[in-house]
């Protein structure tokens, strides 16, 4: 492809070369590849034009002016030009595809998960871009982002144009909106599931976080938002869902299980019977906003329900293992907010003792470390604390971040284990009949990050190998 189509209206001096490829890594740069020199909090990518050159790149996009014999388009913004950049380099083929974007700061990806059963069921090709990985038309891609820098984002547009795909479903993180990374979309439907404590170690403040989840209404053609959220309720022109008798969807009549959740929907003046196999009332918020997304991509209520009581478990989501005497859950909830909303669900379904088996992250939010603390003493009746991803930080200072809060919340039962497996061995081994026990932080994650290295690690694999030994015994 020529720069001239890639930008238009390029000055005079600037040569119209074939660019065969975009990179913002100046690892990625090949022969013939433009660079983009962008900036963050702790680097400047104008550092890297020179090199940039030397790797083959024939065109650098700049903020500013490098001294460097190459071609250099100057910018105002360099995040906002790339977005731009891999929508043209691959045929704008977002625009060929209705999109549709869930933000919040939890509950996207079982959301997503949902609105991509709902459609599928409902005879739409689609592709699923999340936490969890992208899935195009049934196959799987790799990735390791929620939301794909735009050099592959636009790649998978491409790709699901190829496989005639017709709808794409996409969580939008906040760390996206903020940087650009999906400038240039125009979303059919947006969505706003909830806003609560997370990723103040990047914004600093919930001010900065919460300006940077509202950028997606306005590259929303429609919008749905958790009117029973106190953030969420400032969207005015937004289609609301919640429990409240003023949602446009409203949940009523609610009876909860471990097996799921059986409900009411009101909307337009009917009411509709509803089954989630998915635990829990937060599980229930993220039906409602799934169905009101649908309903304004032209599918009945009716035929949304029908797909969603039909769905399985998502991944790292609330999964339930049948553990004999109990059960355990295994949940992705890392912030105060979803800790709290997985507690207290498995609070009202147990019968008898609750436990929790959780660490926090490293080089993460030091300040939710206190609270999550707090929460867990408060739910439950016994809290195992144990190591997250640690990444470069000392464990025991992540530990005792969180036993402050624990120490502070009054009497309960607690153990440190920092050893992962150790720890929910002890939590399964010592359930009595009627226990749960909730394994919170990791979810389908497959590794433990400690020291700059992965290795391999999962929750549900390592719970599901407990109580098969205790079983065998």
């Amino acid at each position: 492809m020529k720069l001239g189509e890639i930008f238009e209206n390029l000055d005079e001096k600037i040569k119209n070369d074939d660019i065969r490829g975009i990179a913002f890594d100046v690892n990625e740069v090949k022969d013939g590849y433009m660079f983009f020199a962008l900036r963050g909090k702790n680097f400047d990518g104008h550092d890297f034009v020179f090199e940039a050159k030397e790797r083959g790149a024939s065109t650098c996009v700049v903020e500013r002016k490098v001294d460097c014999d190459i071609n250099q388009i100057q910018v105002e913004n360099t995040r906002k030009a790339l977005s731009l950049a891999c929508k043209r380099f691959y045929g704008n083929a977002v625009d060929k595809l209705t999109v549709c974007a869930v933000t919040g700061t939890n509950g996207k990806t079982t959301t997503a998960y949902m609105l991509n059963e709902i459609l599928t069921y409902n005879g739409r090709k689609t592709c699923l871009i999340g936490t969890n990985g992208v899935v195009v038309n049934g196959k799987r891609v790799d990735s390791n982002l929620t939301t794909p820098d735009p050099t592959f984002l636009h790649k998978i547009f491409a790709m699901a144009v190829e496989e005639e795909v017709t709808h794409v479903v996409m969580e939008a993180s906040a760390h996206a909106l903020y940087l650009h990374k999906l400038y240039g979309i125009n979303f059919n439907v947006g969505a706003f599931t909830n806003f609560s404590r997370d990723h103040l170690d990047y914004f600093g403040n919930m001010d900065e976080y919460g300006k940077a989840k509202l950028t997606l209404i306005d590259q929303s053609e429609n919008f749905v938002a958790n009117g029973d959220d106190e953030f969420c309720k400032t969207i005015y022109d937004s289609i609301k869902f919640g429990f409240n008798e003023n949602a446009d969807f409203r949940a009523c009549n609610i009876s909860l299980a471990l097996t799921g959740s059986v409900f009411s929907i009101t909307h337009n003046g009917h009411r509709y019977r509803a089954f989630c196999p998915l635990i829990g009332r937060f599980n229930i918020y993220n039906c409602l906003c799934a169905v009101a997304m649908a309903k304004t991509l032209g599918v009945s209520v009716e035929n949304s329900l029908n797909a969603i009581s039909k769905m399985c478990e998502v991944d790292g989501r609330v999964n339930v293992i049948h553990a004999g005497k109990g059960d355990v859950i295994i949940d992705f909830a890392h912030t105060p907010d979803g800790l709290e909303k997985v507690l207290s669900c498995a609070k009202e379904l147990c019968r008898n003792k609750l436990t929790v088996v959780f660490g926090c992250g490293g080089n993460r939010d030091k300040g939710k470390r206190y609270e999550m603390g707090k929460i867990s003493a408060r739910l439950c009746d016994k809290v195992v604390v144990t190591l997250d991803n640690p990444r470069d930080e000392e464990p025991y200072e992540i530990i005792g971040s969180i036993l402050r809060g624990i120490k502070e919340s009054g009497y309960v039962n607690y153990y440190v284990i920092p050893d992962r497996a150790s720890a929910i061995e002890n939590a399964i081994t010592t359930m009595d009949e009627g226990d749960i026990t909730v394994i919170a932080g990791k979810g389908a994650e497959k590794y433990q990050e400690v020291k700059g290295v992965k290795r391999p690690f999962s929750d549900y694999e390592c719970a599901s190998e407990v109580i098969r030994r205790r079983d065998d015994n």
